[in-house]
């Protein structure tokens, strides 16, 4: 996709212009114009899976979970209020490690959007009782009327569900 392959090389020709940058307004200028380069490579990736084609990731290497959080962190815009709570120090498997940024990213760039400017969003990760990971990303936005939880949750398990949403609720 000529998109994706834009953003890349216009994120490297940002990279060199901002290490060479002195004046910190120019910088702070650049920095939001790579947030929004940064933001197109996503949605043009996010596009390459939707579609069913494999993003192919230059590097792809085991992670640690904190790296992902922090990989996920950078890529947001308004990375300055996401707050790193307690991370479990385990690591992400090299095929894995790429959609799990992806996929982190999406969920602290909406709750980064959506919650008041002066809010905070903590993401963290602990080990379950059955072994398993819960990543958590906690932020103040307007949120999911408590009523249409249990089958949003049913449809993320993957059990068939009927959805209907009251506008009013």
């Amino acid at each position: 996709m000529r998109i994706l392959a834009s953003a890349y090389q216009m994120g490297s020709h940002l990279e060199a212009v901002e290490a060479d940058e002195q004046d910190p307004e120019r910088l702070e200028r650049l920095y939001r114009i790579d947030h929004a380069n940064t933001r197109i490579r996503r949605h043009a990736e996010n596009l390459q899976v939707l579609l069913g084609r494999r993003v192919e990731d230059a590097d792809r290497q085991t992670v640690t979970l904190v790296d992902v959080v922090r990989a996920a962190t950078s890529a947001v815009e308004y990375y300055p209020r996401i707050r790193v709570g307690h991370v479990v120090d385990l690591a992400v498997v090299e095929f894995a490690a790429d959609d799990v940024i992806r996929v982190l990213t999406e969920l602290l760039d909406n709750a980064t959007r959506f919650s008041p400017p002066t809010s905070s969003v903590i993401v963290s990760a602990y080990v379950t009782e059955d072994g398993s990971v819960l990543l958590r990303v906690e932020d103040a936005g307007v949120g999911i009327h408590p009523d249409h939880l249990p089958a949003l949750n049913a449809l993320l398990a993957g059990q068939p569900v009927t959805l209907a949403m009251n506008p009013a609720a």
